[in-house]
């Protein structure tokens, strides 16, 4: 696989994370007392569930692109490092927003709601502020070091 092979797979799994947070932030502003809130709120947290799964798989896969950012530009192995490294910790807090789903009335009360709600935006927050550095971290290998488009 060619270096626009890797970083064009890379992005459509940037994309596919991206719309998955979307919809989850859209089911978690929906009313909760809605009969289907709890439902909406799991399918959304599943799709990220998947999405970030996909993005792991296929960022850290040998031959993906952070094996491509080590091999082309040693240099930024520590920022590699530590991008993968959030890996571990995010799909902990996926896990951590489930459980608290799944203690849920149905429908849940104001309270339990706004519980889940904080833990559910913490975790897209967490997860956006790592697309972030993930894009400037390939911005930074590909076109600044190597001179790529």
């Amino acid at each position: 696989m060619d270096q626009d092979d890797v970083v064009q797979a890379a992005r459509q799994r940037r994309v596919a994370l991206y719309g998955a947070m979307v919809d989850l932030e859209a089911s978690l502003a929906a009313p909760s007392g809605r009969a289907t809130w709890v439902e909406s709120v799991r399918r959304d947290l599943g799709r990220v569930a998947g999405a970030l799964a996909a993005h792991i798989d296929e960022v850290e896969r040998p031959g993906g692109i952070m094996a491509r950012i080590v091999l082309d530009v040693p240099h930024l192995s520590s920022r590699v490092a530590a991008l993968t490294g959030e890996h571990p910790g995010l799909t902990e807090e996926v896990v951590e927003v489930a459980t608290r789903l799944d203690a849920l009335g149905d429908p849940p009360d104001e309270d339990e709601a706004d519980e889940l709600r904080d833990a559910a935006l913490g975790l897209l927050g967490a997860l956006a502020r790592h697309r972030h550095r993930g894009a400037d971290l390939v911005y930074d290998a590909f076109a600044i070091e190597m001179g790529g488009g």
